[in-house]
């Protein structure tokens, strides 16, 4: 039974930071997308 108990706790934990790290490709996503639209729209330089 303790066998199964680390594993779960394995699990579990790989599920976390599958979360984080999905959660961390979303906001840098939308960050891009933001300096995409900036660049598109003149607001912001190259390199600025």
């Amino acid at each position: 039974m303790s066998v199964q108990r680390e594993i779960m706790v394995r699990v579990a934990a790989g599920r976390e930071e599958i979360a984080r790290e999905t959660a961390k490709a979303e906001r840098l996503s939308r960050e891009i997308n933001d300096e995409i639209e900036a660049l598109i729209l003149g607001t912001k330089k190259i390199g600025a």
